[in-house]
C-alpha cells in the first residue's frame, strides 16, 4: 500500500534555510525559524519514484502543526475537525489506491494524480457498486460527521482487523456477508488474534452497524447480520476506594512536575465524573461561576447524532485544582488542564498509582471463547483514566448519593451502566443491607 504523508508548503521564513538546516544538524529547536504566516498544506506520496504533491485547501500556521505526528496541534482552535479531516483524506486515498491496483497493477503517475486530486475535492469515480473496503471508507466518512473522533477509532479498528482477516483468511467482498462469516470470523479473532470476548463483542457490534449501512445503502439485501450473535463477559470493574483516593490526594510530589500534572488531571476527572476526552478538552470558557451554591462546568458532549450538554457541580477540590492551571494571561478559548494523550495519561497514570501504593494483589478475569485468562498483578497496573470515572460512580454510590443525581452528572441516559456499579461495590450493599435489617 502507498504511503500518503501531509506536508507544509513554506515550514520556515525566507532565507533561514542554513541556519535551520544547522540548527536539525546540532540537535537544536527550529522552531524560532518557523514562518509566521498561514500556509497551504499538502497531502504528498511518492510512486515509481515520483513525488506528487496535491493542496487540501488548509492553510495553517508551521507552529500549529506536527510533522512528524502529521496531526494538528491543540493549539489551532480547530484541530479536533481538522484531524477529523486529515484522517478522512488520508484514509480515502490509501482505500481507493488500494482497490485501484487489486483491479490494474500498472497505474501511471498521472493517475494517481488525478485520483488524489478528485478525492480532496470530495469527487470519485463511481462503479455501480463500491468494493467492501471502499464501502466501510464512505461508511466512515459519513459516520465521521455524526459521530465523535473516539466512535471513529473504534471503527478504524475494526477495519483494521477486516483487513487482516481478508488477507489471512479469505477476500471479504459484499458475497462474503452470510451466516458462515459470524463463524469464520469470530473463530480468527479466537485463535489467531487472541481477541477476548468482549473485544469480539465490540468489534461485531461496529460490524453489524456497517452491514445495516450497506442494507440501506443497496449494496447487500440480506439482513442475516441480525443473528449474529454479541455477547460480551461480565468483568471485574476497577475503581479505588476511598482509603486508595485519600493516598493518591496524599501523595507529596513536585509541584507542576510531569507527576504531579498527572495526579491532578486524574483526580479533576474522579471528582466530576466524565470521560478523560472531555477533560482534554476543558476550557476556561466552559466553566460557570455564576451559581451561588457552587460553580459548575458546561460540558458540550456529542454522542452519535445526538448532542448534549452536561452541567457537572465542580467541588472545591476539583476548583482548587483549576486555580492551580489558571494563569494571569489564560484566555477563555484556552484548555485549562495539562492532559497529555490517553496512552501517556495511562501510562504515568501507574506510577503514580505505584508510588500510591495502590498495589493490593488484584486478579482481573478474561475470556477467549471457552479459554480462560487470569492475570494476577498489583492493582496500579489495571489503573487507567476509566477508573477515574468508576471510581466516581461508585464512591458516590457509597456515600449516599442517589443513582439518579449520579447519572445525571455523568451523562448515562439509562441505568444499566449504574447496576454493574451496585454490583461490585461490596460496602454498598453491606451498608444498604443494614439500613434496612439493622
Amino acid at each position: 500500500m502507498m504511503n500518503y504523508y501531509f506536508v507544509l508548503d513554506v515550514t520556515y521564513k525566507k532565507g533561514t534555510y542554513n541556519e535551520v538546516k544547522k540548527a536539525i544538524a546540532e540537535g537544536q529547536p527550529v522552531s524560532r525559524f518557523f514562518n509566521d504566516k498561514e500556509t497551504a498544506l499538502y497531502v504528498a506520496t511518492t510512486y515509481r519514484g515520483k513525488y506528487m504533491k496535491v493542496n487540501t485547501g488548509i492553510k495553517i500556521l508551521p507552529k500549529d502543526f506536527d510533522c512528524i505526528n502529521q496531526k494538528v496541534k491543540k493549539s489551532h482552535p480547530d484541530y479536533a475537525q481538522l484531524n477529523l479531516l486529515l484522517h478522512d483524506y488520508r484514509y480515502r486515498l490509501e482505500v481507493e489506491n488500494r482497490d485501484k491496483l487489486l483491479d490494474r497493477k500498472n497505474l501511471t503517475c498521472d493517475e494517481i494524480k488525478a485520483m488524489m486530486t478528485l478525492m480532496i475535492k470530495g469527487e470519485k469515480v463511481q462503479n455501480q457498486r463500491p468494493s467492501f473496503f471502499s464501502a466501510f471508507d464512505l461508511f466512515m466518512q459519513e459516520m465521521s460527521k455524526t459521530h465523535s473522533p473516539g466512535t471513529i477509532e473504534v471503527y478504524h479498528s475494526v477495519l483494521m482487523s477486516l483487513q487482516d482477516f481478508s488477507e489471512d483468511v479469505e477476500q471479504l467482498t459484499f458475497d462474503s456477508i452470510n451466516k458462515e462469516f459470524e463463524m469464520k470470523f469470530r473463530n480468527y479473532s479466537i485463535e489467531i488474534k487472541r481477541h477476548k470476548n468482549n473485544t469480539m463483542a465490540k468489534n461485531f457490534r461496529s460490524i453489524k452497524v456497517f452491514f445495516k449501512w450497506c442494507f440501506e445503502k443497496g449494496y447487500i439485501d440480506t439482513q442475516v447480520y441480525k443473528q449474529y450473535k454479541v455477547k460480551e463477559d461480565a468483568i471485574e470493574v476497577v475503581y479505588l476506594t476511598s482509603e486508595e483516593l485519600i493516598k493518591i490526594e496524599g501523595l507529596d510530589l513536585i509541584p507542576f512536575s510531569r507527576l504531579d500534572k498527572i495526579k491532578d488531571v486524574f483526580l479533576f476527572q474522579l471528582y466530576t465524573g466524565q470521560r478523560y476526552s472531555d477533560i482534554q478538552d476543558l476550557r476556561y470558557k466552559d466553566i460557570d461561576r455564576t451559581n451561588e451554591l457552587l460553580p459548575f462546568w458546561n460540558n458540550y458532549q456529542i454522542k452519535g447524532k445526538k448532542t448534549k450538554t452536561i452541567r457537572i457541580p465542580l467541588s472545591e477540590k476539583a476548583i482548587r485544582i483549576i486555580d492551580k492551571y489558571t494563569k494571569n494571561d489564560s484566555t477563555p478559548q484556552d484548555f485549562i488542564l495539562p492532559a497529555p494523550s490517553n496512552v501517556k495519561m495511562n501510562f504515568y497514570l501507574k506510577e503514580v498509582c505505584q508510588l500510591a501504593k495502590i498495589d493490593e494483589i488484584f486478579t482481573m478475569i478474561h475470556y477467549s471463547g471457552g479459554r480462560r485468562i487470569e492475570t494476577v498483578q498489583p492493582k496500579y497496573k489495571f489503573i487507567s483514566t476509566h477508573a477515574a470515572r468508576k471510581s466516581f460512580i461508585t464512591l458516590s454510590l457509597e456515600r449516599g448519593m442517589p443513582k439518579e443525581t449520579i447519572m445525571k452528572i455523568s451523562g448515562h441516559e439509562d441505568d444499566r451502566a449504574i447496576k454493574s456499579y451496585i454490583k461490585i461495590s461490596e460496602k454498598f450493599y453491606t451498608q444498604e443491607f443494614i439500613k434496612a435489617w439493622g
